[in-house]
């Protein structure tokens, strides 16, 4: 389990650190004293449980817990404060528990037993985060693609469904303007480089490559999408209106993904 803790006092923070460690001692722990680094943490690292304090200098809990919600939506949010008020609000932000301070044990293990989303203790294979902006891991650790248009090609295979799609559409879909031979050239390392990306943690064959015919193998990724197309309570707790967002072309998914949402 990876835990962020944030709070702008560093005594407070190394007392919650402490109590957490004697909590959780199998946790990965990480320590914020700022917004800015929590949300670096975040974008760098699969964090599923996040203490947060609600008064800090640069912003406040609540709005810094919606940011880490865009990054991650099924991240728990365990709020820790001096001011009880805050609880109306933060339960609207369906965080998992509420910490009145100063935290004790009891209180942190209570929290770390009652989840909003409960935290697998082996977050094995490949992990795909649709909702809010698309993310891949692999045994928990974020995959880090050296071209920016092999990760889209992967998120526009996921989008599929399994559904194989030919040169021509990708290249119409990942390049609007430039549909020539130059794009198709570009087009194929780009495929070379997923298929690297993929190869080197053993994953290859999750891209399936016949031909001018590009899938992916559904049955070989955890995704959020697919658990929320399957009913999964805990994936539809977590859409929240973003799917692929920094992709132009997921908006029609998006759309649907509420419009299922909503009934």
């Amino acid at each position: 389990m990876n835990i962020l803790l944030v709070d702008d006092e560093r005594s407070a923070l190394r007392d919650l650190e402490r109590i957490v460690r004697n909590a959780e001692p199998d946790a990965e722990i990480f320590a914020a004293d700022s917004s800015r680094e929590a949300v670096e943490i975040c974008r760098s690292t699969n964090i599923q449980v996040a203490f947060l304090d609600i008064q800090m200098p640069d912003t406040d809990g609540l709005s810094l817990a919606k940011e880490l919600i865009s990054l991650v939506p099924e991240l728990n949010i365990i709020m820790v404060t001096g001011y009880s008020h805050y609880a109306l609000d933060a339960i609207k932000l369906y965080v998992s528990d509420f910490i009145v301070k100063p935290a004790t044990l009891t209180d942190v293990r209570n929290a770390l037993a009652h989840l909003r989303y409960p935290v697998k203790k082996e977050d094995k294979g490949l992990r795909v985060q649709c909702f809010g902006d698309f993310e891949v891991f692999y045994d928990g650790m974020k995959v880090k693609f050296g071209r920016s248009k092999a990760k889209e090609l992967f998120a526009f295979l996921v989008d599929r469904k399994g559904a194989a799609s030919n040169t021509n559409r990708i290249c119409a879909v990942l390049w609007e303007t430039d549909r020539g031979e130059k794009t198709k050239n570009h087009f194929r390392q780009v495929v070379s480089e997923l298929r690297r990306i993929l190869g080197s943690y053993g994953a290859s064959d999750v891209l399936i490559h016949t031909r001018d015919s590009f899938a992916i193998d559904t049955t070989r990724l955890n995704c959020d999408y697919y658990r929320f197309l399957d009913r999964d309570p805990v994936a539809i707790a977590s859409f929240r209106g973003e799917y692929m967002s920094q992709y132009d072309w997921a908006e029609y998914t998006a759309a649907n993904l509420q419009h299922t949402a909503d009934l």
